[in-house]
């Protein structure tokens, strides 16, 4: 894997669990007195959850060896 990927799939993990324990303990995000609601922390879990195993997936793009993903069969529907 390289050093970038293995870098970007540490900090989508990272934040993936800040994202499971703002929303565990109710953690509330204020910014400039606006109150972020709380589905903009599960709309982050799921995009930062979902980005670090697809990244880390990809870590045999390239080489002989073709790995089955567990995002394949949803891929194809998607490419048509």
């Amino acid at each position: 894997m390289k050093p970038f990927v293995a870098i970007a799939v540490v900090m989508f993990t990272f934040v993936a669990i800040l994202h499971v324990r703002g929303i565990l303990q109710r953690w509330e995000v204020i910014i400039g007195g606006v109150v972020i609601p709380m589905w903009a922390s599960h709309l982050g879990l799921i995009i930062a959850g979902g980005l670090a195993p697809m990244l880390r997936e990809n870590r045999f793009r390239g080489s002989s060896r073709k790995r089955k993903s567990f995002f394949d069969p949803f891929l194809t529907c998607l490419s048509g």
